[in-house]
């Protein structure tokens, strides 16, 4: 298969912004098509389609892109833009971020930082709500903060709840 199908893979997920996304795949498609046929140094290897929507594809060659570091950064940071509210997204970047000496403003920085908090704050209110977090601790604590979800004194339901209440 060519590399194109999973580009248009991207094209048709819902809830995108379609500015970023537009953007992606411009950058997708000229990496496409100058891409290197061998390994090359300074180049690093870009799953088209996530890994996270789509781990079937992770393994298939024509998902990989052979890609230098800066434009593998660039490509995070548009996938963030595109999907803004997909989790995944939000931890591939801030990942990336992480492990590379790319410097970035300080705007995207503290967006960056406000979206990856949000997520986590999500995600620790589901798994408090499901009784899997790991500071429930068993039985006794899981019911403890299930009564303190239920009348919305709890710490990790955030500010919204507690100005409401």
């Amino acid at each position: 298969m060519p590399k194109s199908i999973y580009v248009q893979f991207l094209l048709e997920q819902p809830n995108s912004n379609s500015h970023y996304l537009n953007r992606l795949i411009k950058v997708l498609n000229y990496f496409i098509s100058i891409e290197p046929t061998k390994k090359t140094k300074g180049y690093e290897s870009h799953h088209i389609a996530p890994r996270s929507w789509k781990p079937e594809w992770d393994k298939v060659p024509e998902n990989h892109l052979k890609v230098p570091a800066k434009a593998h950064y660039v490509i995070h940071h548009l996938m963030w833009k595109a999907f803004p509210s997909d989790r995944a997204m939000i931890l591939a970047f801030h990942r990336i971020k992480h492990r590379t000496d790319q410097k970035i403003t300080a705007k995207i920085y503290s967006l960056l930082k406000i979206e990856f908090r949000k997520s986590q704050s999500k995600s620790n209110r589901e798994r408090v709500i499901d009784g899997s977090h790991n500071l429930l601790g068993g039985e006794i604590a899981r019911q403890s903060s299930l009564k303190r979800i239920a009348d919305k004194t709890h710490n990790l339901l955030g500010r919204e709840y507690s100005k409401k209440n």
